[in-house]
Order: structure tokens, then sequence, then C-alpha cells
């Protein structure tokens, strides 16, 4: 057999495999409240917010802090999950001599030593110009995997701190929703 025939042959299946597999679609797709799926006072902990800038000569004024106080306000109004508090991870990370700055994975296992079943990171990326990016995740610790994700981007971005606190409780809702 020619060479461009048995490509052409396994083009073919290719096509087949993926073509006729059944796509999820937003509208396909079922989401429920975290409320539906965890138990009430199941441990979560927000992280500060990572904050980007395309150069480093603004202060973000703690604009990491506040806005992951936005979430955690959120959380407590709800009264279905039990917040860890942030110092016990403040803590955590003086006495294991890790940065702030840690990465996902090593602050996933600092939730497991503290009982927090759910985890919450957020960035906020400032773009060149006058555009914003602010992404909100939601993990499982013990299985690392991520239940949610909410991304918006702004153009132009929020100027305020007022702002920045409205656009972050908006997304908030989106974040407790588990879609599968």
């Amino acid at each position: 057999m020619s060479d461009r025939y048995l490509l052409s042959v396994f083009t073919i299946i290719v096509l087949l495999l993926t073509g006729c597999a059944p796509s999820a679609t937003v509208s396909q797709r079922k989401c429920v409240p975290i409320s539906e799926i965890y138990e009430k006072g199941t441990g979560i902990a927000v992280w500060d917010f990572a904050i980007t800038r395309p150069t480093d000569d603004v202060d973000d004024v703690q604009m990491d802090r506040f806005l992951a106080n936005r979430i955690r306000k959120s959380i407590n109004k709800e009264r279905h999950l039990n917040l860890i508090d942030r110092d016990r991870f403040n803590l955590l990370l003086q006495e294991l001599n890790l940065g702030v700055l840690s990465d996902e994975k090593t602050r996933l296992r600092l939730g497991e030593i503290t009982g927090a079943e759910l985890m919450v990171f957020g960035d906020v990326c400032h773009i060149a110009g006058n555009s914003m990016l602010i992404n909100l995740r939601l993990f499982e610790v013990e299985t690392r995997v991520p239940l949610s994700s909410v991304k918006k981007y702004y153009n132009p971005a929020p100027t305020t701190m007022s702002e920045l606190q409205k656009a972050v409780e908006e997304m908030t809702p989106d974040l407790f929703m588990i879609c599968q």
C-alpha cells in the first residue's frame, strides 16, 4: 500500500472517531449550586489574589487581600461553607518557610493540612493599555481538580477599588455553580 493511501485511511478514521463523539455544549451541561454537592460546614480557604501588571511602578494598595476578602465576605454571608481562617495559612507559611507566592500545588497541600476541602484562587492581570482580566478558580483540595472557573475581561478596566469590588462580587456566584 502506498503512503498516501495509508495517510488517507488514517485521516478518515480519526475524523470519524472525533466527529462522531458527542460534544458537550454549554446548554447540555447541568449546573448546580455548591450547596447541593458539598455538605454544610465544608471547609473552604480563599487565597489572596495574585496581581500582575505590565510594569511594577504602580502600588496595588493591598488589592490582593482586599479582593480575596470580598469573596470571603460572600462565603460568610451564605453560611453554607466553613471559611478557614487565613491566619492559619500565614502561620503555616512561616513555619514551613514558604513564600506567599507559593504555587497552587503547594497551596493545595496546605489546604489539606488546615482541613480545607475547597480552595479559591484569584488573579487580576492588568493588560497594557486600559484592560484587565479577572480570573477566579475553585478547586477540590483532595483531588486537586478544578471545579469551576470564572473569567471576565474588562476594557476599560475598573479604575476604583469599589468598581473592582463590584466586579468580583458579580463573578462570585458563578464561581460557586458547579457545572457537569
